[in-house]
C-alpha cells in the first residue's frame, strides 16, 4: 500500500477592493459638495478719533455730510458749509415725508462740482425712523 499524500495547492489569495472603491467614488464627491468655502471681504472702517477733534486733512474739508432729522435733510459740502436745507413735504395722503427727489438732485449737484468724491456721512438724530 503505498501512501499518497495531497498536497495543498497554495492559491495566492486576491484582495477584493472593489467594494472599498465604490465607497471611495460615492464618497469624494459627497464630502466636497458638502464643504462650505469660506469668502473673506476687507472694509475700510475709518472711525471718529477718541478725542472728539478733528484731524486737518483734504479728507476732513472736503467731507460731504447728510444730516437726517424730523424737518427734512440738511447737506453740507465742504465740512460746516451749508448747502442746502431740505424741508419735509406732503404726499398725497396728507403725510410728511422725506423728499428724496430734491435730496437726489442736491447731491447730483454736489457730484458735478466734486467729480472723484465717493463717500458721504449721514448723521441721523436718535428720534429718526429707520424707514427714513
Amino acid at each position: 500500500m503505498s501512501l499518497k499524500l495531497r498536497q495543498k495547492e497554495d492559491d495566492d489569495a486576491e484582495l477584493d477592493v472593489t467594494a472599498f472603491l465604490n465607497l471611495m467614488i460615492v464618497l469624494v464627491p459627497v464630502l466636497l459638495l458638502s464643504m462650505t468655502f469660506a469668502k473673506i471681504t476687507v472694509l475700510e472702517i475709518r472711525l471718529p478719533e477718541l478725542t472728539g477733534g478733528s484731524i486737518n486733512s483734504i479728507d476732513t474739508q472736503s467731507k460731504l455730510e447728510v444730516v437726517v432729522d424730523a424737518e427734512g435733510y440738511k447737506v453740507y459740502f465742504p465740512e460746516n458749509v451749508l448747502q442746502k436745507a431740505i424741508p419735509v413735504i406732503e404726499n398725497e395722503e396728507k403725510e410728511k415725508v422725506h423728499d428724496y427727489e430734491m435730496l437726489s438732485l442736491t447731491m447730483q449737484a454736489i457730484k458735478e462740482k466734486a467729480v472723484d468724491k465717493k463717500d458721504v456721512l449721514l448723521k441721523l438724530q436718535k428720534d429718526t425712523d429707520y424707514q427714513v
